[in-house]
């Protein structure tokens, strides 16, 4: 009885059956990944995946799945190196075309993580608005640039998009329009859109909308629907 209680507090002591410093059997990695903010067509958005490590000293490969065909995702080009007990932080970009898909409630993307002789999965969700959003620049001007791109620029869109030209100027602008795919002109009979305001069309039909800004004869922009 004695020596029995004699080992008891032995292992209480030293502890039975420890393979680590830190107390694990079995070194291994965790995996995370943060739902990005939400965002728009034409846009991109950023997956932030964090792996933490217990004993184990690993590159790790990330892949991703679940993204519809529209969107490129692009995982960290090389492996991520973990630390043994440390932790690591990666990136992927997800580039949403204007002409992509949308996921208002949410798109569940999973990411893998491969690394060490172990496979490990977080997920992350991905919401994209189905808006196209032009902004009309700070200090346009008469005959000069309104629009983040240059002249003539051309977007591919799909029929039930809402085009939003959002005005971040400090002066009143008028959206002028040749009528194509449901991107009306603007009446002409009001002081157009305000600062810090939008005008919002749906798209719809086919067509090349060509627009511009009717109040300064501003630089175009081309919407398609193909």
């Amino acid at each position: 009885m004695r020596r029995l209680l004699a080992a008891s507090l032995m292992c209480l002591i030293i502890g039975c059956g420890s393979k680590s410093s830190t107390g694990g059997s079995n070194p291994d990695f965790t995996v995370s990944a943060s739902n990005p903010a939400a965002t728009t067509l034409g846009t991109s958005d950023t997956i932030h995946v964090h792996l933490v490590s217990t004993d184990l000293a690993a590159s790790v490969t990330l892949t991703v799945t679940g993204a519809p065909a529209t969107w490129t995702v692009t995982p960290p080009a090389s492996p991520v190196n973990l630390t043994a007990n440390g932790q690591a932080n990666a990136d992927v970009i997800i580039a949403i075309p204007t002409n992509g898909d949308a996921a208002a409630s949410g798109q569940t993307l999973t990411v893998h993580a491969s690394g060490g002789g172990h496979d490990h999965t977080g997920t992350a969700t991905v919401t994209v608005a189905n808006q196209f959003i032009i902004p009309v620049l700070r200090g346009a001007t008469a005959g000069g640039s309104h629009w983040p791109w240059p002249n003539n620029t051309t977007f591919h869109l799909n029929a039930g998009t809402v085009v939003v030209f959002r005005n971040d100027d400090s002066t009143s602008h008028l959206i002028h329009s040749n009528g194509a795919i449901g991107i009306a002109h603007q009446s002409t009979g009001g002081p157009g859109t305000a600062p810090g305001g939008t005008y919002e069309q749906t798209t719809s039909g086919f067509g090349t909308a060509i627009v511009n800004c009717h109040s300064h004869a501003s630089d175009n922009i081309n919407l398609i629907i193909p």
